[in-house]
């Protein structure tokens, strides 16, 4: 298109335009400073947000995270690949803890069994207690785990034994465990789940934040939540009564909740109970005080070979039928099947296969006790999995806390009657374990214990939510992030504050604990942080850091650096007003403080795996 020309003697469009400009010049100037403020206010919105692409000098050091992933061992199963890992304890010890679990961070724990019909189990101390200041005769006899209920209920003088034969009339002592009225149980179990949906369950742990799932699929009563086809050998003894191993669930809970938490998003684990089965052994699991006051105990761990035929064969059809993710035994296993000599259904066969085979990028748990046996191993599996208790020093290696939101794994009507979802832990002292536990390069496993209709009670879901909330906005900072202090390095429960880092080292966080951000700070309300305990940062572009906002938003804020340490001037009015709930301030590491992080990685430091 060819340009207008203008006639002669008429003024230029450019001549037109300036004295237009000249006759109104209030118009002109509010809308220039309206355009830019609105320059302005997009440019901010987008350093703000975070979540631009690429991460320059001006935008926010947040790294978006999602906590979903395909199946791990779907993917394997669908392209397979032939591992090389032998059943010796050289080769399966090589094997690493895959990057999905550590970036996690956040597992659900589910115990749902027959212990769940009676659902009941006393609250007057929890596991943690146990050798601080509760003995194992106490804890046995008032044990706080509902799944323990069949073996409880049997210890004279315990709360369990006295609300059994109040609710179902029945003496424990008179009555052989074949007889029991706890074998009915899995009638009742069977006619409660008629309204299970295994999807309602899903949404509700992907709506949490988690990353993976473990499920019980036998806890220590022996009832299966599977049609299992491996025959129990001592069938003949039980004399076919309902609730004996002879009948598991009749619905498939273990493969319907499997294909539920990975059409989620999830990856699926898988818990067995390989070191006690009372079906096997009922000799009752408890101390007692000998002469010398010294606290005897007798697990009733069978250590039969028929017992480690059928527990093999059992995990062997747990692994093919729906590869787990995870394989999480709990106890200990029956000797003659830690022995590789014991044939395909052994420790170390089962080992292989799973790594080979079934899912490479799998873990298993360090519950097995393959380091005592008759031929012990020095290793014994991927991960430790303390319960109810906490680590205190930085670990080298992932490890996973494993704990119920209340005192219980199962579920107890005595908690849920509480008032006030008092008997359970709340969402901030729930984000705390969290945060802890991520800076100190583990993970938590955290329980619910349905009821035996399939609902998990709403103080649960309510704890599960808040965290799923607080991750949304905050879970850049602990998910896909290694901890930022040294290993070896010991946290403080009294710290109100813990650090951690992306895997790259560029990126920083600071996670201030809700109920401590006082505490974090001096007198002139300003933060100090990065003192003696953990390594110096130094701060990349102007020596700033940003508070992160709920919903991914952020607010500048200065920092003053020196040899003791770095101060941050937080204004009060821009902390997330969450009361207990941690908050985060996050940093651009400079290069000179990667070149630092770097060397750890690289073999002159102590890396993180």
């Amino acid at each position: 298109m060819s340009r207008r020309r203008e006639k002669p003697g008429q003024p230029s469009q450019a001549m037109r335009r300036r004295a237009w400009c000249k006759q109104h010049p209030v118009i002109v100037i509010v809308t220039g400073l309206a355009v830019i403020l609105f320059i302005a206010f997009v440019h901010s919105r987008r350093r703000l947000s975070g979540f631009d692409k690429g991460f320059d000098s001006e935008s926010l050091p947040v790294r978006p995270f999602n906590n979903t992933r395909s199946d791990v061992c779907q993917l394997a199963f669908a392209s397979p690949v032939t591992g090389s890992f032998r059943p010796e304890e050289s080769s399966l010890s090589e094997h690493k803890t895959p990057t999905w679990f550590r970036s996690a961070r956040f597992g659900i724990f589910i115990h749902w069994g027959l212990y769940s019909v009676p659902g009941w189990a006393e609250t007057r101390h929890s596991f943690a207690q146990y050798g601080k200041g509760v003995t194992p005769v106490e804890h046995f006899k008032h044990n706080p785990y509902s799944e323990w209920y069949l073996n409880t209920a049997r210890l004279k003088d315990s709360g369990a034994r006295r609300h059994h034969k109040l609710t179902y009339d029945e003496d424990t002592e008179a009555v052989h465990p074949s007889q029991w009225y706890y074998q009915r149980f899995s009638k009742l179990f069977d006619k409660s789940l008629e309204k299970w949906d295994p999807n309602a369950w899903a949404e509700v742990f992907a709506k949490s934040g988690a990353g993976y799932v473990v499920l019980t699929t036998k806890h220590h009563d022996g009832f299966c939540l599977w049609p299992t086809k491996v025959k129990h050998p001592m069938w003949d003894k039980w004399a076919g009564k309902e609730g004996s191993p002879r009948h598991p669930s009749k619905r498939d809970l273990v493969g319907e909740l499997s294909r539920a938490v990975r059409a989620h998003g999830l990856q699926m684990g898988l818990y067995y109970s390989g070191g006690l089965d009372w079906s096997f052994q009922w000799n009752i699991d408890s101390c007692f005080d000998d002469p010398s006051k010294k606290a005897k105990c007798h697990p009733s761990v069978p250590h039969s070979e028929a017992y480690a035929r059928y527990a093999g064969g059992q995990l062997e059809e747990l692994i093919d039928s729906y590869k787990p993710a995870i394989l999480w035994d709990d106890i200990d296993w029956p000797n003659p099947g830690k022995l590789a000599s014991f044939g395909r259904l052994s420790l170390p066969q089962l080992f292989a296969h799973y790594f080979n085979k079934v899912c490479p990028d799998g873990l298993i748990n360090k519950r097995w006790n393959l380091d005592h046996g008759m031929s012990p191993w020095r290793w014994s599996g991927d991960i430790g999995t303390p319960e109810y208790s906490q680590k205190q020093k930085v670990q080298a290696n992932v490890y996973e806390v494993c704990r119920g939101i209340g005192k219980s794994f199962g579920f107890n009507r005595v908690e849920e009657e509480s008032k006030n979802c008092e008997a359970y832990m709340t969402v901030g002292e729930t984000l705390q374990l969290l945060v802890t536990t991520a800076a100190l390069n583990g993970n938590v496993l955290l329980d619910v214990g349905p009821d035996q209709y399939g609902r998990i009670p709403e103080c649960q879901v309510a704890v599960l939510d808040g965290v799923g909330k607080w991750l949304k906005s905050f879970g850049s900072a602990i998910l896909d992030t290694v901890p930022y202090a040294l290993t070896g390095s010991v946290i403080e429960p009294e710290d109100p504050v813990r650090y951690m880092q992306s895997p790259d080292h560029s990126v920083v966080y600071v996670i201030v604990l809700g109920n401590k951000t006082k505490q974090a700070a001096t007198s002139s309300g300003a933060l100090r942080l990065f003192k003696d305990t953990v390594p110096r940062l130094h701060v990349a572009h102007s020596n700033r850091a940003h508070v992160i906002l709920p919903g991914g938003a952020s607010h500048a804020v200065a920092v003053e650096q020196n040899d003791s340490g770095m101060s941050v001037f937080v204004p009060w009015s821009v902390v997330p007003s969450s009361g207990r709930m941690p908050w985060v301030i996050s940093f651009f590491a400079s290069r000179a403080t990667q070149s630092v992080l770097d060397c750890r990685d690289q073999g002159t430091c102590t890396a993180f795996v």
